[in-house]
C-alpha cells in the first residue's frame, strides 16, 4: 500500500474511534482481563483434566475422581456386596436346585425300575 492510502485508512480509524469512545472502552475491557484470565483459565483446565477427565489423553480412568470412585466405591463396595450376594444366596439355592433335580431323577428311575420288573 502506498504511504497515503494507508494514512488515509489511519484518520479514517481514528475518526471513528473519535466518534464513538464506547468501541475504547469495550477494546480496553477485552485488553485488562487477559493476564488475570489466562492463568485463572489454564488453572481451570489442569483442575478439570486431574479430577474429573484428562483431556490429553482423552482417558477418563487416569483422571483422580473416576479412579478413586472405582476404587473405592466398585472395588471396596459393590463388588463385595455382590460377592455376599452370590456365595450366601444364589449358590446355595442353585444347590437346592440340583439336589432336588438329581434325588427327583433318583426317584423316577427307582420308580421305574419297579415298573419295569413286573
Amino acid at each position: 500500500m502506498s504511504t497515503r492510502v494507508l494514512r488515509q485508512f489511519t484518520l479514517s480509524i481514528i475518526r471513528f474511534v473519535d466518534q464513538d469512545d464506547e468501541i475504547i472502552h469495550h477494546i480496553q475491557a477485552f485488553l485488562i482481563p487477559g493476564p488475570v484470565l489466562v492463568p485463572a483459565l489454564s488453572l481451570a483446565y489442569h483442575l478439570v483434566s486431574l479430577l474429573l477427565f484428562d483431556l490429553e489423553t482423552h482417558n477418563p480412568l487416569v483422571a483422580l475422581v473416576p479412579s478413586l470412585l472405582v476404587n473405592i466405591l466398585v472395588d471396596g463396595v459393590i463388588q463385595p456386596l455382590i460377592c455376599s450376594l452370590v456365595s450366601l444366596i444364589i449358590c446355595p439355592l442353585l444347590a437346592g436346585c440340583i439336589a432336588a433335580a438329581a434325588i427327583t431323577r433318583k426317584g423316577k428311575q427307582k420308580h421305574c425300575i419297579h415298573f419295569t420288573e413286573f
